[in-house]
């Protein structure tokens, strides 16, 4: 798998983008609100802290535009509470 595209940066979001990246996905980052990708876009990515994998991992798009996010996307991962599905 090539391209996924994570919609929703809150906690489970972030933590998937990064770890999607670290095993070699290039990933893109989505959220309606800029305010939450404010950080990530400002660090080029994520720090990833968990028992079984840690390190930087990149994020090729980060954005709270949908067409660019979903850009030759392969999977959609959506992350995001169920009431936001819609």
């Amino acid at each position: 798998m090539n391209r996924v595209t994570v919609i929703g940066a809150g906690n489970g979001g972030v933590s998937m983008a990064a770890w999607l990246s670290l095993r070699g996905c290039s990933v893109s980052l989505y959220d309606k609100f800029d305010q939450a990708l404010k950080g990530i876009k400002k660090a080029g990515g994520i720090m990833l802290r968990e028992p079984l994998t840690e390190g930087f991992a990149q994020i090729d798009t980060v954005t709270s535009d949908i067409a660019v996010a979903l850009q030759d996307s392969e999977l959609i991962m959506v992350v995001t509470p169920a009431f936001a599905h819609g």
